[in-house]
């Protein structure tokens, strides 16, 4: 019971994917003056310089610095194996599962934003405005059902088209808003369907944890109520408290939070250990060890967090914006 909230974390996969998706075609519907070519290197070497270093840092530690440290022992054995899939982003092309990956299994995440980096910009550049909407409809049913097929089928629905839903969602959004085709829309019926939309899907991934369930209904309309949310808090309806500072402090964060918490748990454990001994032997309870190791490691991953984000992560999207504004 004390590891089930943890579960529900891999929820923000799913807001995540819609977030992205909004601010990435957010970002290329501003860009699409640009020549084509420009904006297409622009668009990648921004995206290569905020991803593929730290992600790159987070392999070369796991499999080959701690193994060699370790006299030739890897840390992840079966994802020492299958390292070729995580090298390339293409983790989530294994339909076997991810298991294989043990503690970088959630680079399949990664795997899919980058594949749909790879196609989108070109979308968003050629294809006409008054039919990008109806097209991200098709894609958005078709993906939704094909998504549902699959894994009712063969337990796995990560492969990069089906996976893009809640970033096609996103998209539609941006695309509206930057259009003004939403200003019609009923601020309160969104809020009503938004919150709805959360709270009935919180309740289906606790009441019943079932994967198929959360593929069907769980996991769209936790994508539906995150657009929603998108479209409130551009409007203004969303109360500050809602979106308070310190959680954008952190949110410069969260991309070392995120490729490092999961690979990291067992090392910290390792350290931890010793002193859970302790004070287990002066009769410390279990559930104050597990807390202290809670606070443990989340102090650690925020202390690397934050080196990491001002030794490597902010002088590479600096660079990034220098070379978005050079001239074309």
């Amino acid at each position: 019971m004390i590891y089930y909230p943890i579960t529900l974390l891999w929820c923000g996969v799913d807001i995540f994917f819609v977030l992205s998706g909004f601010l990435i075609t957010s970002i290329l519907l501003e860009s699409r003056v640009e020549s084509y070519t420009n904006y297409y290197l622009s668009f990648l070497i921004r995206r290569s310089l905020r991803i593929f270093p730290l992600y790159y840092v987070c392999l070369a530690v796991f499999l080959i610095v701690l193994p060699y440290i370790r006299g030739g022992r890897p840390i992840f054995p079966a994802a020492q194996e299958n390292q070729i899939f995580l090298w390339f982003y293409l983790t989530n092309f294994c339909s076997d599962g991810l298991a294989r990956f043990e503690g970088l299994a959630h680079a399949w995440s990664l795997a899919v934003e980058e594949q749909f980096y790879l196609v989108w910009p070109a979308v968003i550049y050629w294809v006409p405005e008054p039919r990008l909407r109806p097209a991200i409809r098709y894609f958005l049913v078709g993906g939704f059902i094909l998504c549902i097929a699959l894994y009712a089928l063969h337990g796995f629905a990560l492969f990069p088209y089906i996976r893009w839903w809640g970033m096609l969602l996103g998209a539609y959004v941006a695309i509206s808003l930057h259009y003004n085709q939403w200003k019609s829309m009923d601020q309160k019926l969104w809020a009503r369907f938004s919150v709805g939309a959360a709270f009935f899907s919180c309740a289906i991934l606790i009441g019943f944890f079932e994967e198929l369930v959360f593929v069907a209904i769980g996991a769209p309309l936790l994508d539906i109520a995150t657009a929603g949310f998108i479209v409130l808090s551009i409007q203004g309806a969303i109360p500050s408290f809602c979106a308070p500072t310190w959680a954008r402090s952190v949110g410069k964060y969260s991309y070392f939070l995120y490729l490092f918490h999961f690979p990291l748990r067992g090392t910290l454990f390792q350290l931890y250990e010793p002193i859970a001994k302790a004070f287990s032997a002066i009769t410390i309870s279990s559930v104050a060890l597990h807390i202290g190791y809670a606070l443990y490691s989340l102090m650690v991953l925020l202390i690397l967090a934050m080196l990491s984000y001002r030794l490597l992560e902010k002088p590479l999207i600096q660079l990034g914006r220098k070379w978005s504004s050079r001239p074309a």
